[in-house]
């Protein structure tokens, strides 16, 4: 959700294209089925949305204009596995996955020499297909409910300190997240 795209109490400022552009390399992506198709949307469509393929379009474009650039999702998936992958198919992400065969996560130039710059992760589904991370696998997260900076804490909240990423949240929420 964001600003630039007038949703309603946003998340933040500027849309997907804008923050990759920014230097931002994890995306959390909420996706929800409205009217019948897959949309990116942040609680309730209403407040604002994305068509699914338009959002997932703009990150294959980056990577189209930026071959040395490694990006992860993080899907809070309310759409089924099967309908996530068949948009990243259409779009042409799936192309482009990476997967953990050997339980290794590579270097970002293995990756990128390997043509793996994208990342998948889902909050609540996983494997298959492979590449089709259960989030908390890879990534372990600090808690994310603060009302001032000065409560913000580092302390193991989901996944493993043994997990190879850390997403460190950040943001305020003051009744609505900033």
């Amino acid at each position: 959700s964001n600003a630039d795209a007038e949703w309603l109490a946003p998340n933040q400022q500027h849309g997907i294209a804008k923050q990759l552009e920014d230097g931002i390399r994890a995306l959390m992506l909420d996706t929800m089925e409205w009217n019948s198709e897959p949309y990116l949307c942040h609680g309730y469509c209403e407040l604002g949305a994305q068509p699914l393929a338009a959002g997932l379009q703009e990150i294959e474009d980056f990577f189209v204009a930026n071959p040395n650039e490694v990006v992860l999702i993080i899907f809070q998936d309310g759409l089924s596995v099967e309908t996530t992958v068949a948009v990243m198919d259409e779009v042409g992400l799936t192309e482009r996955v990476w997967s953990d065969a050997d339980g290794t996560f590579p270097t970002l130039q293995e990756m990128i020499d390997q043509g793996t710059r994208l990342v998948v992760t889902a909050e609540s589904s996983g494997p298959p297909p492979s590449w089709y991370h259960h989030a908390w696998s890879l990534i372990q997260d600090t808690p994310y409910s603060f009302s001032s900076a000065e409560d913000f804490e580092c302390t193991p909240y989901r996944g493993s300190t043994e997990n190879p990423l850390l997403l460190m949240n950040h943001w305020l929420g003051t009744p609505l997240p900033t």
